[in-house]
């Protein structure tokens, strides 16, 4: 139930009965006020009379009012707590909460937590003697209060009478289910697309409302992506205004690939690359799924959303002169995006001057100059958008006027460095003392590939195509994709941390599929990917045949491209393939170390290298990172090196033991750490006071280890 219309029911209640006041006491607008109560009457709460409002007189009525007493309604019935509630009046585990209720196991434990908070719900712990990491909890409503158990039942029937066969399926596959029905009907799953517009600040009425079942809880992105595929499937043009619109005003909570993986998942990829394209006022794909760009900027202008958010500021050719003026010493940086385009004539504006320095100290200069000198102001990184985030610039500065800049030092965006290659074949332009690198557009093409960011899978088109256009002094000939696969290549040697091929492949992937460019080292780039993928699996200790084949198949890639890619890798001697009992498994000839083995123990770089070396499993909370570090700490491990080493050697026992005594589990990073340190020294293995104790179940204990 929405919060908002349980504090309405909390107020008449309370004995006020006045719609004025009701209004003013719960901070509603008209509209909303308008429709909250209209519901609450469909479902048999409240009774509108003119300027007044009253509870209706029935058993759910007289429950509830004799429940809110002595409970907090809002904990109780909000979101989906009152699904969560309606079916505790037997007891379940949370396995079967979630058959029953269709919702995430997220949003199943946020609701029980709340339950369990004011003293709703009890639990209930079934042991498994033969396994008590497998004793089952069960859930149900505490056996003395009468009235929560009559009142949970009443809820529950109601449900169970409103039929799915009212609802109409937009989209279902293995993983998911989007549906919608008539607007104040409840169905199975959590409400998203624009029945939550209003939760983030769009109010938009729709006949319909709409639920999504799948494993998490819809986020920002799901429900952009939800509405653009309700607008596409019904052709509504309108919807499809009203989710950019929505987009536009929420786009610093989201994250350009993200959104691209969620809209392929659907199908719509084509579909959301033409809403970046109409954003920027690109070339649209498909032009008849949208209404003219005047439609949208008056919609914009309705909403007040800040025009900044879609219309880009002009770029200032003064930029670089100003900068020359401030300097004292000789300074070179280098343009790597949009900027870098718009010199070359493949865009008229840039939100974004992407610069990349060399060192710090030019970084610092710099810093120094736009902001005492031309007006910048840096932003603090708590205000970082979640695409700044992932892309993690080493300062971001803005001007009421100007394109903001994004500033790097020689490591661009997390992933690539700005390798002599870059350097070397850069066209410079002098601006007095400075120097400004332009970087070839092959290089600007990866750079954009890795950042995934909106608009630059058209950025990627237009830099792989030749224009007549550019400038003399930019061209050089046609767009060389040998050049791309090579410094593919020389950027995993120079970063090993990174899967940078893997990335790449799939936005260039998309570029393929949605724009026709024809990319000569497409097929090359996938085996490598594929190839890349496979021994990332593989880099914590072997996977079964079967696992990966399933975690890897998928869109461009089948599953008997995998299996080719792994009979490559056997043949290379690089991988090997073995039987235990009927699976066939996969593991690494040599597993190999971790690259920055000199790096000391610290939080921070013992997370990075567990997600390293673990990537498949689950990764440790930063106090189970904490506690960590503490213990090998002490145990005298001063740099990663000496735990790898470890790590390494008795990784292939630690799966052995995993399997015979967990069969049916997976540990989590840190704990395949501690039972390989375990396993190296017997004394802390075998010590039941030491965190790295190896713990052999009840049942086993009179089982001798397999060999």
């Amino acid at each position: 139930m929405n919060p908002t219309s349980i504090s309405i029911i909390n107020t008449v209640i309370n004995g006020v009965h006045d719609v004025k006041t009701i209004k003013k006491i719960n901070r509603v607008k008209d509209w909303q006020f308008n429709e909250l109560v209209k519901k609450l009457v469909q479902d048999g709460f409240i009774k509108k009379e003119g300027n007044t409002l009253s509870l209706q007189k029935n058993a759910k009525v007289a429950l509830l009012k004799k429940i809110a007493s002595t409970w907090n309604l809002e904990s109780l019935l909000r979101n989906s707590n009152d699904l969560v509630f309606s079916y505790l009046t037997e007891s379940l585990t949370v396995n079967e909460i979630l058959t029953k209720t269709g919702l995430s196991t997220a949003t199943i434990y946020r609701a029980l937590s709340d339950l369990r908070a004011i003293g709703v719900i009890q639990k209930e712990t079934h042991v498994n003697e033969f396994n008590p990491r497998k004793s089952l909890e069960r859930i149900h409503v505490v056996s003395s209060k009468t009235d929560l158990i009559d009142f949970a039942k009443i809820l529950r029937i109601e449900r169970e009478k409103m039929s799915e066969s009212d609802a109409e399926i937009i989209y279902t596959d293995k993983e998911k289910t989007l549906k919608k029905i008539t607007r104040g009907k409840v169905i199975n799953g959590e409400l998203t697309s624009f029945s939550v517009f209003s939760d983030n600040g769009i109010q938009y009425e729709s006949p319909y409302d709409y639920y999504i079942i799948q494993k998490n809880p819809p986020d920002i992105h799901d429900v952009i992506i939800h509405s653009v595929l309700a607008s596409y499937k019904d052709n509504d043009k309108m919807g499809l205004i009203m989710s950019i619109v929505f987009y536009v005003d929420n786009k610093d909570k989201t994250d350009a690939k993200r959104l691209r993986k969620i809209a392929s998942s659907f199908d719509i990829a084509s579909v959301w690359l033409d809403v970046e394209a109409y954003i920027r006022k690109d070339r649209l794909k498909n032009k008849k799924l949208f209404l003219p760009w005047n439609e949208f900027v008056s919609k914009a202008k309705l909403y007040e959303i800040d025009t900044k958010k879609y219309i880009v500021s002009m770029s200032s050719s003064l930029l670089w002169e100003d900068i020359a003026n401030n300097i004292d010493d000789s300074m070179r940086i280098f343009l790597i995006g949009g900027e870098n385009m718009r010199l070359k004539n493949l865009k008229a504006v840039t939100k974004d001057c992407d610069i990349v320095v060399e060192d710090a100290s030019d970084f610092k200069i710099l810093c120094k100059i736009l902001t005492e000198h031309l007006g910048y102001e840096r932003i603090i990184k708590t205000e970082y958008s979640q695409e700044d985030l992932r892309l993690y610039p080493d300062d971001i500065l803005t001007h009421p006027e100007k394109s903001r800049i994004d500033l790097f030092t020689k490591r661009v965006m997390r992933d690539l460095l700005l390798s002599d290659n870059m350097i070397e074949t850069a066209d410079y332009i002098e601006y007095g003392k400075l120097q400004v690198g332009v970087l070839r557009n092959e290089y600007v093409f990866l750079l954009k590939a890795v950042a995934g960011r909106e608009g630059d899978i058209q950025d990627m088109e237009k830099l792989s195509q030749d224009s007549q256009n550019r400038p003399k002094e930019f061209r050089h000939g046609v767009f060389d994709w040998d050049t791309v696969w090579e410094e593919i290549i020389h950027q995993e040697k120079i970063n090993p941390m990174r899967e940078l091929a893997v990335s790449i492949f799939e936005q260039i992937s998309i570029l393929v599929d949605q724009t026709g460019v024809i990319a000569p080292v497409f097929e090359k780039l996938k085996r490598h990917a594929i190839e890349r993928l496979i021994l990332r699996l593989i880099r914590g200790g072997r996977q079964s045949l079967k696992e990966v084949v399933f975690k890897l198949r998928g869109g461009d890639i089948s599953e008997q491209m995998v299996r080719n890619r792994i009979d490559a890798l056997v043949r290379d001697g690089t991988i090997r393939k073995y039987r235990i009992q009927k699976e066939v498994f996969v593991a690494n000839v040599n597993t190999p170390y971790f690259p920055y083995g000199d790096w000391s123990i610290t939080m921070e770089k013992t997370y990075a290298y567990l997600s390293w070396r673990f990537p498949v499993r689950d990764q440790p909370t930063p106090l189970e990172i904490q506690r960590f570090v503490n213990d090998i700490s002490a145990m005298k491990y001063d740099f990663i090196r000496c735990m790898d080493d470890v790590i390494v050697k008795y990784i292939d026992v630690f799966l052995d033991y995993e399997r015979q005594y967990f069969p049916s589990e997976s540990c989590k990073a840190v704990d395949v750490a501690r039972g390989c340190i375990g396993l190296s020294d017997p004394k802390l293995g075998g010590n039941k006071d030491s965190s790295f104790y190896i713990r052999i179940p009840k049942r086993h204990q009179d089982q001798k280890p397999n060999k």
